[in-house]
């Protein structure tokens, strides 16, 4: 369940990030001021990954900011103005309202309509589709699979 809950904050970051991209379409990557040198102080370079973490296990070449924007991300246009917030699993109270005041979060943050969905049963997910992490123990769900077999065949027609 905490894979669900960290894949919902790691795609939290890289719409926050598209969402600033937008207002710097005008500026070159390139250019002496562009883009790149905006972002500079914000940039530390990696280390050595922490026992356990994946880029311990797996070799990931990583991708530069402009590949990124060549990728051409989703972004909210047209028809798709709705941030869906789905949970997967059961969750406590106190889980819940984290949940609620991310949802509440988004919608402020991207001037959308957020609608927090009725949370999914874990048992959504089969087994071929988690894992228990070598190190902590804990259980993981592949996101992948949340995203392309669960998300993508339920997304509505007004989702961002």
């Amino acid at each position: 369940m905490r894979c669900a809950v960290v894949s919902l904050l790691a795609l939290c970051g890289v719409i926050l990030l598209w969402n600033h991209v937008g207002e710097l379409e005008d500026q070159s990557i390139q250019q002496p001021y562009g883009i790149m040198n905006n972002l500079r102080p914000l940039h530390t370079q990696l280390g050595e990954p922490r026992k356990g973490v994946w880029l311990e296990t797996y070799d990931e070449p990583g991708q530069t900011f402009g590949e990124y924007l060549d990728s051409e991300p989703i972004v909210p246009s047209g028809e798709r103005r709705v941030i869906y917030v789905q949970p997967i699993g059961g969750f406590t109270k106190p889980q819940r309202a984290i949940v609620a005041a991310t949802a509440e979060f988004l919608g402020i943050y991207f001037q959308l309509p957020v609608r927090l969905e009725v949370a999914w049963p874990e048992r959504k997910i089969p087994d071929h589709a988690r894992r228990h992490h070598p190190t902590w123990g804990i259980e993981q769900i592949l996101t992948d699979y949340v995203l392309d077999e669960l998300l993508a065949p339920a997304l509505p027609e007004d989702a961002a």
